[in-house]
């Protein structure tokens, strides 16, 4: 029971952190409008910096969907425990980071 709600978890995971970085890697400017993000400062910066972490963000979710593909139960608790502290670590930053609220 446990195996198959992680594996649809880790799936829908893969694809929403594959679709953000396809985003982020095609369109970084658009990215930075929904996100509200200072592009007066240095714009080109910025837009590189969308680009890096798109490109990051694609090993993670192919990471991901191998995961919920090959591993084993006692592999796939531990790397959901990994994954789900490393997103509340992540959710504590933007939490705050420093800049306006535009949600």
């Amino acid at each position: 029971m446990l195996d198959r709600q992680m594996k649809l978890l880790l799936r829908i995971g893969a694809a929403i952190i594959a679709l953000s970085a396809v985003i982020a890697l095609a369109s970084p400017s658009t990215l930075a409008k929904a996100l509200a993000l200072p592009l007066d400062l240095d714009p080109e910066i910025i837009i590189w910096n969308i680009r890096i972490n798109g490109a990051l963000l694609l090993p993670l979710a192919g990471f991901m969907a191998l995961a919920a593909a090959f591993f084993p139960e006692r592999a796939l608790r531990q790397s959901g425990a990994l994954m789900v502290t490393f997103a509340l670590l992540v959710g504590a930053l933007l939490a705050v980071a420093p800049g306006p609220w535009s949600w």
